[in-house]
């Protein structure tokens, strides 16, 4: 029986390597570099674990609010086990709201806030998202 060369369809890459590409275009710019300085030497350890600073990581993801990106309080630094975590949940999280649902107490909790403040930062959270032209679901 004669053999055919039957190559399995590829899946669609094309958004995920848009959204790769709109990445790598900010952490590879000017911007970025200078902006990971001031927050290494804001945060000086990893906001959730106390261990050293192996990444600037957005508390709101990149892709859920782009206008954040280089705003300073959407940015924490996270070691490479922190922020291994929290990509994890990111990934799970498609919309701003479940992104508060889902990955928000999880933040309060690593970050051992008390309900009062995990209120006060939602609400600063909030407002940043608001104000630079992003809705909540």
């Amino acid at each position: 029986m004669p053999r055919t060369n039957v190559k399995p369809k590829k899946k669609n890459t094309r958004t995920k390597d848009l959204a790769s590409k709109k990445a790598k275009q900010v952490y590879n710019s000017t911007d970025w570099g200078d902006l990971k300085k001031v927050i290494k030497q804001r945060d000086k350890v990893c906001t959730y674990s106390g261990y050293a600073i192996d990444h600037i990581d957005h508390i709101i993801p990149m892709r859920l609010a782009p206008y954040l990106k280089f705003i300073p309080d959407n940015l924490q630094g996270l070691s490479i086990s922190s922020h291994s975590t929290k990509t994890e949940l990111d990934n799970i999280s498609f919309t701003i709201e479940t992104w508060f649902n889902i990955v928000f107490p999880f933040h309060c909790e690593q970050l051992k806030l008390s309900e009062y403040k995990s209120k006060k930062l939602k609400e600063k959270l909030l407002k940043m998202v608001e104000m630079n032209g992003i809705k909540k679901d």
